[in-house]
């Protein structure tokens, strides 16, 4: 990510500031190549996107066994 805001808030930025959310709801399992864009991004207030390298990520989800999903 490139960010820009006042300089202290850069400054202050820790990495678990940042989240990052992606779709996962009725993806069959496999591999799967996501989009990022701001809309997924949330930062704190002041301090905003200016470029996100690279532009997609990979996905590998694996189906549960009936033995391995919680109740």
């Amino acid at each position: 990510l490139t960010l820009s805001g006042r300089r202290n808030s850069i400054g202050e930025l820790k990495d678990q500031d940042i989240y990052m959310r992606v779709d996962l709801i009725n993806l069959p399992a496999g591999e799967h190549l996501m989009k990022i864009s701001d809309r997924n991004i949330d930062l704190p207030r002041g301090i905003k996107i200016d470029g996100i390298v690279p532009q997609n990520i990979k996905v590998n989800l694996k189906a549960l066994g009936p033995d391995q999903i919680s109740k």
